[in-house]
């Protein structure tokens, strides 16, 4: 049906109309309720007015005439597009959809529309704001609800004014990804699942995501730039921010689930004075160029790191350590001297500024881990920085040190009411006695093993973890800090060191009861001429608190009658200890080649020989054939001393092989037997 007439014209509502044209010109009206099945369609000149019925729209409602305003009368849409080149404001009139598949506002050339409130009830709506590249704008002056359980609401153009917003579904969903324009709300806006920003947004009031937030797009200024004036509070899983976010009235992310995650990056500005970032994931991540006034950091599982430099201006409560090496984070200038308030410590720089009205303990890498000064120390600004990097600088260290440095003045000596206090867990003892633990300082940046002095008034306090030291007022600030035992102990305790002769061998054996930082043992034998020269060496086990068992053979043996051993016990710092001399009886051993040891054999076998006269031996292997199959020694030997050599028959069959010792005219021969 067609409403053409270029007069004013009463629409006949006593019927049903499946598709209705509006058209000509004049105002067209209604006397009673209108129902429409499918399309209603303004077109020409023509204006619609409804100030009192109810009109029921089931299809689309497209405004092709100048702009619309509607009465204060209701529209029912039961699924529906509303679009058009003429605007529509509908502000005045109670708006609400019902059917499944909803389109506001479509084409390129599309009008603007305007709502008050609004309510979609439909449990699986669809809602499309700005489809087909719309780029007019959506005004919604009043509260729009959307209670559908499965709901979706996506904004992929224009732009959209909003007051508030309650999306309520559990299985919901939000979309805005209208870059070329942008969103704001007035009020409050809750979401009871997902929400996906990739567009501007920006929120007065509070907002509230029961599911996971991905905001996401460029961290170029102006693409994706939010501001969210009140709280936003995020119960969801997934949390992720990109692109350019002010938060002004803080921040909350409350899922501490197994798998739950916080993404930081972009510009994320939540430095506003006397606001609090929470989080509670357990896995949270910072990058971009994040500012934060409190950051609560709640759960102690999990991960938490940054790659990138941030501040904080007041206060920080970790749960578990954040990983920021290479980073610094700063603190504000007016950040409180306890700044530090949780278990978690900043494994990385801290840096803070401190004045001339600065006194009093101040935090740093930890709550414990402080820098504590009188009253008028400083002057005017100096910043202190402490580095605190969790491995151990020294074999005998604990498991930490710390970079101390006054960066705006390198020779700053701290007055004698100055104290450095240094934190450490249980787990960095590395093998030190917790009641002996000293602070030890070295050259800043670079001390390493060997590299570090005792500050032997340093004391320790177990019950807190923490060792401290007051300065004498004439010492340097600038220095690499760590801590250990006062005394180092001795790298081994050794229990036994026994040797005996074993067939033409010396076998050695000693037992350690405990090693701490042990290298290794450098096994010394007594030369001709009474000294000592190493014959070989058998690796440590670190720092072992159980007993551990060493055999050393040696093979080589000088023909003399007594022979002494000893062992060099090496630290893995350098240092070192003798053990005590073992001599051993042996017999002089006879001239010529011995039998293999064992025989039969699969794959390997030693051959000892015993050189009647000095000069270039060698020591061959022959199959039965007579054809050579290796040569295992060729060298310089000495009369009487005492060779042994390796065969592999790895690569070869079973059977017969003779081996033959030449040196200068004395040859010998035996048999030996491969056996796989």
């Amino acid at each position: 049906m067609n409403y053409r007439a270029s007069a004013d014209q009463t629409i006949n509502t006593s019927l049903t109309y499946s598709n209705l044209t509006l058209s000509g010109s004049g105002a067209k009206s209604i006397s009673g309720a209108l129902t429409v099945n499918d399309a209603l369609t303004i077109s020409g000149t023509a204006t619609f007015s409804n100030s009192t019925y109810n009109v029921t729209v089931g299809g689309s409602m497209t405004n092709n005439s100048s702009a619309q305003t509607f009465g204060s009368g209701s529209f029912s849409f039961t699924g529906t597009t509303i679009s058009g080149t003429g605007a529509m404001d509908f502000s005045s009139s109670t708006v609400s959809f019902s059917g499944s598949n909803i389109t506001l506002g479509s084409g390129a050339t599309g009008g603007n529309l305007t709502f008050s409130s609004v309510t979609f009830s439909n449990d699986n709506a669809a809602i499309t704001i700005g489809g087909n590249s719309y780029a007019g704008t959506v005004t919604f002056n009043g509260a729009v609800s959307v209670s559908g359980t499965n709901a979706s609401l996506t904004v992929s153009g224009g732009t959209t004014s909003w007051t508030s917003l309650n999306m309520s579904g559990s299985s919901s969903s939000a979309t805005f990804s209208n870059t070329s324009g942008y969103n704001s709300f007035s009020s409050n806006a809750t979401f009871g699942n997902d929400l996906s920003i990739s567009a501007e947004c920006d929120v007065s009031g509070t907002l509230t995501v029961t599911g996971d937030l991905t905001i996401s797009g460029s961290t170029g200024t102006g693409d994706n730039t939010n501001t969210f004036t009140g709280l936003v509070t995020i119960a969801g899983q997934t949390v992720s921010f990109l692109g350019t976010n002010t938060l002004d009235g803080g921040f909350s992310h409350t899922n501490s689930g197994a798998g739950s995650s916080c993404t930081i990056g972009g510009t994320f500005d939540a430095s506003a004075s006397g606001t609090t970032t929470t989080i509670s994931a357990a896995t949270v991540s910072l990058s971009g160029t994040p500012s934060f006034y409190n950051l609560v950091v709640s759960n102690s599982s999990g991960t938490f790191t940054t790659s990138a430099s941030f501040s904080i201006a007041n206060t920080a409560n970790f749960s578990k350590d954040l990983t920021a090496t290479g980073y610094t984070i700063t603190f504000g200038a007016s950040a409180p001297a306890s700044c530090m308030l949780g278990a978690g410590e900043i494994i990385g720089t801290v840096s803070r500024t401190l004045g001339a009205a600065s006194s009093g303990a101040y935090d740093f890498n930890g709550s414990n881990t402080e820098f504590l000064i009188p009253s008028g120390e400083f002057s005017g600004n100096n910043t202190i920085t402490m580095k605190l990097v969790k491995s151990a600088p020294d074999a005998q260290a604990v498991k930490r040190y710390y970079d101390v440095s006054n960066t705006s003045n390198p020779s700053y000596q701290p007055s004698s009411s100055a104290r450095l206090q240094l934190e450490y867990d249980d787990e960095d003892l590395n093998g030190n006695i917790e009641a002996n633990l000293k602070m030890w300082y070295g050259t800043y940046g670079s001390a390493g093993e060997g590299g570090f002095s005792l500050l032997s008034s340093s004391q320790v306090n177990t019950t807190t973890n923490i060792v401290w030291y007051n300065f004498p007022g004439s010492f340097n600030f600038k220095w690499r800090y760590t801590m250990g035992e006062s005394t180092k102990p001795l790298p081994v305790e050794l229990t036994v060191f026994t040797g005996r002769l074993v067939n033409d061998r010396v076998k050695l054996r000693w037992e350690t009861a405990t090693e701490v930082n042990s290298y290794g043992f450098v096994i010394q034998r007594k030369n001709s001429a009474g000294e000592y020269e190493e014959i070989g060496f058998v690796e440590g086990q670190g720092t072992k608190n159980t007993p551990s068992h060493y055999v050393f053979y040696d093979r080589d043996l000088p023909m003399q009658g007594m022979l002494m051993y000893r062992l060099k016990m090496v630290d893995r710092d350098g240092t070192f200890e003798y053990s005590d001399e073992v001599e051993i009886a042996a017999a002089p051993g006879s001239i010529g080649l011995k039998q293999n040891f064992p025989n039969p054999f699969n794959p390997r076998t030693s051959i000892t020989f015993t050189a009647p006269e000095s000069g270039p031996a060698t020591l061959k292997i022959y199959n039965s054939a007579g054809k050579e199959v290796a040569t295992i020694f060729n060298g310089t030997v000495e009369a009487g001393v005492q060779k042994s050599a390796f065969f592999d028959g790895s690569s070869l069959p079973s059977g017969t092989y003779i081996y033959v010792l030449q040196v200068g005219s004395y040859t010998e021969s035996r048999k030996m037997m491969l056996v796989k």
